[in-house]
Formats: C-alpha cells, sequence, structure tokens
C-alpha cells in the first residue's frame, strides 16, 4: 500500500531525543499514512540502537555534517508521496496532527506548506508562524518590542502563533520544526536552499514556495511538542552564532541593496542585549544570563561570507 506522507527527520547528536520522537509517531500516527526517512548527519555513536526499535525507517548516514538544509534535500530526493513532512527531531506528537492537517488541505486543491502551533513542554506557546523578515520587524525584535507586544500584528512577526484563533490561517512563512509540504511543488523550487547551512532556511524555503504559487497555512487547531530549549541548552553558542548567521544569509539574499542598514538594526540589538543581559545576570545571580551576554558579545564578530552575490 503506497503511503501518503513521508517524514523527513535530520538528526545529529540527539539519539534520546531523537527516540522520543521516534516513538511519538509510532504511537499518534496512522503507520498506513506515512514512512520515514532519518538523515543522520554523521552523529557520534551507533544510531542504529534507535532505529532498530521502529519498523519501516528509511536511514541516510552522511560522513559528515552537511547542515540541516542538505541534509533534508538528501532524503527530499527520494520522497515519492503526495506530502512531505518535515519535522526536527525534538518534535513530540500528542495526537494524531497528520491526519487532521491533511483532512483539511486534501480540500483546498493547492500546493501548500502547512505548520501547526508548537507548544514548550510546560505547555506554552512557542513561535510557531512568522510575517517575512523586513527593516520594520527586524527593529521591533532588536529593541524588544516584537517580545513585549507578542500578539500585536504592527510590532510582532510572530503575532499569529500567540493568536487564540483555532481557524487555520495563511501566512508568510512557518516554523521549520514541523512543516507538512506538498511534495509536486517542494520538489519544483529544488527543495531547501544549501548555502543556509542551520536557520532561515524554513523562511527562505517558505518565500520561493509562495512565488511559485504555493500556499502558506497556519494550522492552530492541532498542536505539537517542541524540545527547543533541550537543544539550545546543549550548546549556547552553536545555537546562537547559527541563529545570527541564518539571519544574516537571509538579508545578503533577500536585501542586497540595504544590507547594510539590516546590519546597523541587527549589531544596535546586540550592542543593547550585552548590558542588559549581564546586568540582569549579576542580579539575579543567573549565569546563564550572563553567558548570554558573553554569547552577544562575541556575535558583534560573527559574519557569515555572502554566497548570493551572483
Amino acid at each position: 500500500m503506497k503511503k501518503l506522507v513521508s517524514i523527513i527527520i535530520v538528526n545529529y547528536n540527539s539519539f534520546d531525543l531523537l527516540d522520543t520522537c521516534l516513538n511519538s509517531i509510532n504511537t499518534h500516527l496512522d503507520a498506513n499514512q506515512y514512512e520515514v526517512i532519518l538523515v543522520d548527519n554523521n552523529s557520534e555513536g551507533d544510531i542504529s540502537q534507535i532505529t532498530g526499535k521502529y519498523e519501516n525507517i528509511q536511514l541516510i548516514k552522511n560522513n559528515k555534517n552537511i547542515g540541516f538544509a542538505a541534509a533534508n534535500n538528501r532524503a527530499i530526493e527520494l520522497v515519492d508521496t503526495k506530502y512531505t513532512l518535515l519535522i526536527n527531531n525534538d518534535i513530540f506528537f500528542t495526537e494524531n496532527s497528520l491526519k487532521k492537517i491533511i483532512e483539511i488541505v486534501d480540500k483546498k486543491e493547492e500546493e501548500v506548506i502547512v505548520g501547526v502551533r508548537l507548544l514548550n513542554p510546560d505547555g506554552s506557546i512557542q513561535e510557531s508562524a512568522y510575517q517575512f523578515p523586513s527593516l520594520w520587524n527586524t527593529f521591533t525584535e532588536s529593541f524588544f518590542l516584537s517580545y513585549k507586544f507578542r500578539k500585536n500584528k504592527v510590532f510582532s512577526k510572530s503575532y499569529l502563533s500567540f493568536s487564540e484563533t483555532t481557524l487555520i490561517q495563511s501566512t508568510d512563512s512557518v516554523k521549520g520544526a514541523f512543516m507538512l509540504c506538498s511534495t509536486h511543488l517542494l520538489k519544483r523550487i529544488g527543495g531547501f536552499d544549501e548555502r543556509f547551512f542551520f536557520y532561515s532556511e524554513d523562511i527562505d524555503l517558505c518565500k520561493r514556495f509562495s512565488e511559485k504559487g504555493g500556499k502558506v497555512y497556519f494550522f492552530p487547531s492541532t498542536s505539537v511538542i517542541h524540545y527547543e530549549t533541550a537543544n539550545v541548552k546543549k550548546d549556547f553558542w552553536f545555537y546562537f552564532k547559527n541563529l545570527s548567521m541564518g539571519k544574516n544569509q537571509y538579508y545578503q539574499k533577500q536585501y542586497k541593496s540595504g544590507i547594510f542598514l539590516v546590519l546597523i538594526l541587527i549589531h544596535s540589538g546586540i550592542l543593547l542585549r550585552i548590558p542588559i543581559y549581564l546586568l540582569v545576570g549579576l542580579i539575579k545571580m543567573r549565569s546563564d544570563w550572563i553567558k548570554k551576554s558573553m554569547i552577544y558579545l562575541r556575535l558583534l564578530i560573527v559574519y557569515p561570507q555572502n554566497q548570493f552575490c551572483e
């Protein structure tokens, strides 16, 4: 029986999270609907100890860490199902979200990317859907306005994430931790742009998908747990460095003529955070805040080579 969805997961040195993810898929989703393609980016250890617990997993083992975008593309090349579900290895299903989404999108007869509401392990809401980056929302993010007014459409690029609506909503982009994509158009645009190593490749994918006639939706009536902080805590520097570099790369690609103004806004936000996080860390005796301050200090001199000059 041909499957309807190919679930693609990229893993790198996160066996416990991967095991939790696969177990939730096995528990909550209908096995007749999906297949799993797992891409391992040269993790340390024997991944077969995890994959051996589950049936029908196609494993791709890379001989080095080629990055999130490129690893996903290796799997996308093999997909021949109607839909491709791209998820992080730190996603945990609590219900059959896949069934709920497909019941909706099958009626639309559109090429789609769909994201769901992402929740922290304690049930609080994460950013799940975004407006495309712009000079304005870079300003509001740099100066904390987007955090202060999260539900405000003017100040927050991710306001939809925190709205109380349960209706499917059109949006610019959804977070790459969970993206259900129409395989036909996903393949036609060539999957992810592999010049992105880690972060912002999801926003770029949504933008190129939309430019080719696809629709991007946020579906808040179902949710998954996203253990994002578990990976962040493993290596603060890896997370913040790649997040910053991904944003800069996106602007290098999309805002060639206005990149200087963007960099002023980004670095203004970095400079602002250095003393604020240091002061809060000292007052509250929080080493993690002090560590963040030092990381933002390091970010002042980190800037990716521009690969988008052509």
